[in-house]
């Protein structure tokens, strides 16, 4: 059995219509019992920065959602998001998605718009807790979350140590230039960006 609860508190101040300042907090809740019995409560930042809008840009510190692609469940051009996988898929594509820390510049010209971003600290997937039947490696029963598994694999996963931890460097930065046009929508993106995926 699963249980799982989640919320969310923001606060929004607009001293102007040029400024805008948002703080938001976000709650988990897990609780695993079975086989693997699991409890955990996290909190976490989620979208907290300081915008300034003008008529044809905006400015945009703080932490931030950035996902650019949205025609598939792993859209090939987003790169620049962390990902959550504490639920796996269980969630929409809008809700797998950690705030990071970052910097973004948007120019909008009618339907055409310039999208850059600065992210001075990578941060990681976030991860279920390693009890729970959605982390990606089982040490128990030896297997890898979809992938195939032989008593040979089985014996090397449980008796191997993992290291899923990622070590600490620079996010990265992104141009992206997007339009909307007749029938048609497109995207032109280069990134210079560690995924934030596990690896282990």
């Amino acid at each position: 059995g699963l249980g799982y609860l989640h919320g969310r508190g923001t606060a929004r101040w607009l001293p102007s219509s040029q400024w805008d300042l948002q703080a938001s907090v976000r709650v988990d809740g897990y609780k695993q019992h079975g086989n693997q019995d699991w409890d955990l409560v996290n909190l976490d930042y989620d979208e907290t920065f300081v915008r300034y809008r003008s008529d044809n840009y905006r400015i945009t510190a703080g932490a931030q959602k950035i996902l650019w692609g949205r025609i598939d469940e792993f859209p090939p051009t987003d790169r620049m998001s962390t990902h959550d996988l504490s639920r796996y898929i269980l969630d929409d594509l809008s809700d797998r998605r950690r705030a990071s820390a970052a910097i973004r510049y948007e120019y909008f010209s009618g339907d055409k718009k310039w999208d850059l971003v600065f992210l001075p600290h990578f941060r990681e997937a976030e991860l279920p807790g390693s009890e729970s039947v959605w982390f990606p490696v089982n040490r128990r029963s030896g297997e890898i979350l979809g992938l195939n598994s032989t008593p040979a694999t089985r014996a090397l996963v449980q008796t191997s140590p993992v290291d899923y931890k990622a070590s600490d460097s620079d996010g990265g930065f992104g141009v992206r230039y997007s339009g909307t046009g007749e029938g048609m929508d497109y995207a032109v993106t280069l990134q210079k960006v560690r995924q934030s995926l596990p690896y282990f």
